[in-house]
């Protein structure tokens, strides 16, 4: 299932359904908020950002927070931004950026249920610790204070 109408979603229709006629995938585009958590409640494994721009390897995804904020396992491309957050193996799954490297964590998951219900439950651990709207606030707040004082955070 496909959700959101990011960069290359056109495309990445157009291939879909034209070129390889692939029936299997579901193209939701936009969801409200209010629907986001179900769909993804039925979810066993949520694939996170995959490219080669510069953007891929510096940000963490929203849908990558949300993905965690519901206990679900995560498989994304491995990069310094992500690894700011997580930790591969231990709330994350982080494989190379070629689709053999997505096959293999998706079957791998898929195969060890243990290792799944892992990852899961501790990148809802690492997002309730530390990305909450509270903790998020506090250290916003942090931040500005540290600056008014004419120090760096």
């Amino acid at each position: 299932e496909i959700i959101g109408k990011g960069n290359g979603y056109d495309d990445v229709y157009r291939l879909a359904k034209e070129d390889y006629a692939l029936d299997n995938l579901v193209f939701h585009g936009l969801l409200p908020y209010a629907k986001l958590s179900e769909r993804l409640n039925a979810f066993d494994v949520c694939l996170g950002i995959f490219g080669d721009s510069l953007k891929a390897e510096i940000v963490v995804p929203n849908k990558v927070y949300h993905y965690a904020a519901v206990g679900k396992p995560i498989i994304t491309k491995d990069t310094p931004g992500i690894r700011e957050v997580f930790t591969d193996g231990k709330d994350i799954r982080l494989v190379a950026n070629s689709p053999q490297a997505m096959v293999d964590a998706i079957l791998e998951l898929k195969e060890n249920l243990s290792l799944r219900s892992r990852l899961a439950e501790n990148a809802y651990k690492t997002v309730c610790s530390s990305y909450t709207d509270q903790k998020i606030a506090e250290r916003f707040l942090s931040i500005l204070a540290a600056w008014a004082l004419g120090k760096r955070p």
